[in-house]
């Protein structure tokens, strides 16, 4: 249920989109997140609990019911926008043929499944991007046209492969008209789906082709149009998308804010700002925002509640703050209080932020920098007091929790923190079970990439105070999953064989199970021939624990392997602590493992 209510890989979906020339608005991005969701809850509908079936209903009665809820995946033709021309016609007109044809094309009014602009724009922007040189030499033609078009425009130069270079001078000059256009078009909200209803989503275009131009590469913009692109830029992060009435609808428990941000105008243009402020420093060797005043007011400005109150926007900051603290460290330091609220009333504002980075941080841009650590230490002990607590309000791609523990996991094995850290020690203290076991099980998952002895060590001395403190408690079934996500460690292959042996036994013993059991059954398998007395030991005791009928079907071919090897060997305990085991399994009803003996 964990994976239907996070809903489908979003960056995927817009991606396919954008591939075939289209820019999902946030209500298809919505649309195919509950559609996913829908389909996926059809395939339980008659086993699921009262509050998912009440959810699933509601799908229904919004979307209708699944085409074909028996498949798994379906395909199936739609009929979208479509276009008058192909793209063969396109390519095949001059460029001053296109736009005198975009200015005089009117759709039929008489046809069922007729040619749209929004159908058109989108042939328009895959020519584009197929021979971007050719239409940036004559982009100023295209003032005047119908903002469908000029979006679909842009977009082709974004959409262009990065080898595919054009002139940048009279793409801005366009980009420049197209912020001087009134935003509200008279009488044309009335048509949505065949029209641009407004400027602005030919604005949001402008912003993200411009974060595109910052990119290194055989596209980037020339610095020399700083001046330019700022006046181009800055009067993108007034736009009013998103509204707080936008934002109650789209944001909240239907989207990230992070997701949200990136489908409004303004917030792509906030995210533009930063990636400037970027571009500046990589050009120009920028040591502070002081060196570019216009960057720093812009996100002065966006951080006052009063100016600015939107969530998504915050999420902003929270995403880009490694970034910002290399662009400015003191600057970053000193609005840590404003970026991340700690007062009552803006608890909802210190949600964003600290979600977006946490969240967005490790995942997409960086691992947690030191740097970042320390400018934030104080976020992060109020984040692992409120773990656990986060407001329903505020939905997130991943879970803020599960994000916090992976970090302080990294800053312990680089040294960064220490075992006696407050912030450290507060997180065991705090963690329920099921987060500490995702502590541990990304350190095992961590380790097959890890050289260093160091590193190795600070792990070993992690998990031996983490098995003493188990141990120790007299609570012993609320460290059960964390001390059995040692099964990552074991499987890693870091650490010599007999001290992994050791600890595994210990931790099996303590846990009644150890996950991933099928994996570990594996590497247990490829090990009893050099360990058979330490391999069997360790599965008998596994056999011996809190395992299931089924459990043995995900690892029953490695562990007749390992039973086999184990009765050949010249180790008489080995022989007969792998006869216990097939007899343990057989009185569980797993006769099969009988036949290992009589071979």
């Amino acid at each position: 249920m964990k994976w239907i209510e996070e809903g489908p890989d979003v960056e995927t979906y817009k991606k396919c989109e954008e591939r075939e020339g289209k820019t999902p608005t946030i209500e298809e991005i919505e649309g195919y997140k509950k559609t996913w969701q829908r389909d996926r809850l059809s395939w339980i509908k008659d086993s699921l609990p009262q509050e998912w079936k009440e959810r699933y209903e509601a799908l229904v009665d919004e979307l209708g019911e699944p085409e074909h809820p028996d498949f798994a995946s379906v395909t199936t033709t739609w009929v979208g926008p479509t276009s008058p021309k192909t793209p063969q016609e396109l390519q095949a007109m001059s460029v001053s043929e296109i736009v005198d044809y975009l200015k005089r094309w009117e759709p039929p009014k008489d046809i069922l499944e007729r040619p749209t602009p929004e159908g058109l724009g989108r042939i328009l922007a895959q020519v584009v991007s197929q021979d971007p040189a050719r239409f940036a030499k004559e982009a100023e033609s295209f003032k005047g046209l119908d903002p469908t078009y000029i979006r679909h425009l842009l977009s082709g130069f974004r959409e262009a492969r990065p080898q595919e270079s054009f002139d940048w001078k009279p793409v801005l000059f366009l980009c420049q008209w197209v912020m001087e256009q009134p935003r509200e078009i008279p009488d044309r909200r009335e048509e949505p789906l065949d029209k641009d209803p407004h400027w602005g989503w030919a604005r949001q275009e402008v912003a993200r082709l411009l974060s595109a131009g910052f990119e290194e590469g055989s596209k980037e913009m020339p610095i020399d149009f700083k001046k330019l692109v700022w006046s181009i830029l800055e009067p993108i992060t007034d736009d009013p998308d998103p509204t707080p009435e936008e934002e109650t609808k789209y944001g909240g428990t239907n989207m990230d804010l992070v997701t949200l941000s990136i489908n409004t105008t303004r917030g792509e243009a906030m995210h533009t700002v930063i990636r400037y402020a970027l571009w500046c420093k990589r050009h120009l060797k920028v040591e502070s925002l002081e060196e570019l005043p216009e960057v720093k007011k812009v996100l002065e400005k966006h951080l006052d509640p009063d100016v600015d109150p939107s969530f998504a926007i915050r999420s902003v900051y929270g995403q880009w703050f490694p970034s910002l603290v290399s662009i400015d460290k003191e600057w970053a330091k000193s609005h840590v209080g404003k970026i991340f609220p700690h007062d009552e009333p803006s608890q909802l504002f210190w949600e964003a932020a600290w979600g977006a980075y946490i969240v967005f941080c490790p995942l997409y841009f960086c691992p947690p920098y030191d740097e970042v650590f320390e400018v934030l230490y104080g976020e992060y002990e109020k984040a692992v007091e409120k773990m656990g607590k986060w407001s329903p309000k505020i939905s997130h791609i991943a879970d803020p929790d599960e994000k916090i523990a992976e970090h302080l996991m990294a800053f312990y094995l680089k040294g960064k923190i220490n075992l006696t850290d407050r912030v450290l020690n507060s997180f065991w203290e705090k963690a329920s079970d099921e987060l500490r076991a995702h502590a541990m099980e990304f350190i095992g998952r961590s380790l097959p990439n890890i050289e260093e002895k160091e590193i190795l060590k600070r792990s070993k001395l992690l998990w031996e105070l983490r098995l003493k403190s188990a141990e120790e408690s007299l609570q012993k079934n609320d460290y059960k999953k964390e001390i059995a996500a040692f099964g990552w460690w074991f499987i890693s292959g870091r650490f010599e064989n007999t001290w992994a042996f050791q600890q595994l036994l210990q931790a099996i013993k303590f846990s009644k199970r150890i996950e991933p059991t099928n994996l570990v059954v594996e590497r247990l398998a490829r090990l009893v021939t050099n360990y058979p007395k330490e391999a069997v030991r360790c599965f008998k005791e596994l056999v011996d624990g809190e395992i299931e009928y089924w459990d043995v079907l995900g690892w029953h071919k490695e562990a007749e392997e390992l039973l086999s090897i184990a009765l050949e060997s010249a180790d008489i305990e080995a022989k007969e602590l792998a006869e216990e085991t097939i007899h343990k399994l057989g009185a569980r009803d797993h006769l099969e493992f009988g036949k290992i003996l009589k071979k």
